[in-house]
């Protein structure tokens, strides 16, 4: 019996994640797995296959052999932006042997296509049970028809992590910087936290007579148009020189350099891939529009910005919709803002961040559960 088909027979537990945030979710539970020596097989597609590599974890492609779901006794699935992804198939197969299916949200943004998939229905590919982050997350999906007693909130275990490690990280700020960035020296750094302007419904990373935030006439994606209104605004501050200035590119994992255009020459550094927590905490400011990067900086206990073309996407970042950290949408709030932060040296206060709970205990506990029935 080879390798694969003895772990196949003794493994209990199927796991499939595909995208990036589906992987930062899911590494705490990982490290649980591994300590305790739970049975499981990590399969993924898609840039997660790279990320969880990174983090020193051995996955494979979800296979038919694997979804015939031998020997499994229950599978856990984190969304996608691919409506054709495998692990919407997973869900079906799952149901059709009766194998308890658990599915875990990342984020409340584009919950009506999380489990279409290419259908009309936006519970088609429905799981036994839903994981959720937030309360926001809880309602979204209950207002879809998803039955309330089989969601359950647990928190988000990888900001946990991420609120202890900042406390070591912001303590080394001066090391980080001459490590990540020397040639940044004692400029003020400020970076960028890029996203892909597409997404489940690609219309809404377009421009459209909503848009506060326009940018110039020629731009149309969404992230061009945020990032024309910031090289905007840096320019308009008063006294203040473009050389006093670091900027830093972060890109999407998805990403690639050529997606942002003629404003990847406008920066200084372009960081992507490996875990972005020193780049976070060597820098001054933290600026992009609502990825999850922005609320990791933020549990880091960095001071971050996020600037969005339009009021209503203040929803789609939960550090913005709770009032955690500034959000703009208009260009006198974006210059009033980085007027504060760079000028006048406004900062996080420490205080802010909130210690966060445990939460793999949430996840672990319900996973158990399902085995015990």
């Amino acid at each position: 019996m080879n390798e694969f088909s003895a772990s196949l027979v003794m493994s209990s537990w199927l796991i499939f994640v595909e995208d990036p945030g589906a992987v930062n979710f899911f590494a705490p539970l990982l490290e649980w797995l591994n300590q305790k020596d739970q049975r499981y097989i990590l399969t993924s597609a898609g840039e997660a296959t790279r990320m969880l590599a990174d983090r020193c974890h051995d996955s494979r492609p979800l296979t038919p052999d694997l979804n015939k779901l031998s020997g499994i006794s229950q599978v856990i699935i984190g969304t996608s932006e691919n409506n054709r992804s495998a692990g919407l198939a997973l869900i079906d197969a799952a149901r059709s042997v009766n194998v308890p299916s658990t599915v875990i949200i990342d984020s409340p943004i584009n919950a009506e296509y999380r489990l279409r998939g290419t259908s009309t229905s936006a519970l088609h590919h429905r799981p036994d049970w839903l994981l959720v982050p937030d309360e926001l997350s809880r309602r979204a999906f209950s207002q879809l028809g998803f039955q309330d007693c089989r969601i359950k909130l647990i928190g988000n275990p990888h900001l946990s992590q991420l609120v202890q490690r900042g406390k070591t990280l912001r303590s080394q700020k001066e090391q980080l910087r001459a490590e990540i960035l020397p040639e940044a020296g004692d400029k003020f750094v400020l970076t960028f936290v890029s996203e892909i302007s597409d997404g489940l419904n690609a219309s809404q990373y377009r421009k459209s007579p909503l848009y506060t935030l326009t940018g110039s006439d020629a731009t149309v994606l969404r992230t061009h148009v945020v990032l024309d209104e910031l090289f905007s605004a840096l320019s308009a501050l008063p006294g203040f020189s473009r050389d006093e200035l670091y900027l830093v590119l972060r890109l999407h994992p998805k990403e690639k350099l050529e997606d942002v255009g003629p404003y990847a020459n406008l920066f200084d550094h372009v960081s992507q891939g490996g875990a972005p927590s020193k780049l976070m905490c060597a820098s001054d400011l933290i600026t992009g529009m609502t990825t999850m990067l922005l609320v990791e900086a933020f549990y880091l206990g960095c001071q971050t910005l996020s600037i969005i073309p339009r009021e209503s996407e203040t929803n789609w970042l939960p550090t913005a919709r709770d009032g955690l950290a500034p959000v703009v949408w208009e260009r006198l709030q974006l210059r009033a803002q980085l007027q504060n932060f760079i000028l006048e040296g406004d900062s996080v206060d420490p205080t802010v961040v909130p210690d966060l709970p445990d939460t793999v205990e949430s996840i672990t506990d319900h996973l158990l559960g399902l085995e015990a029935k």
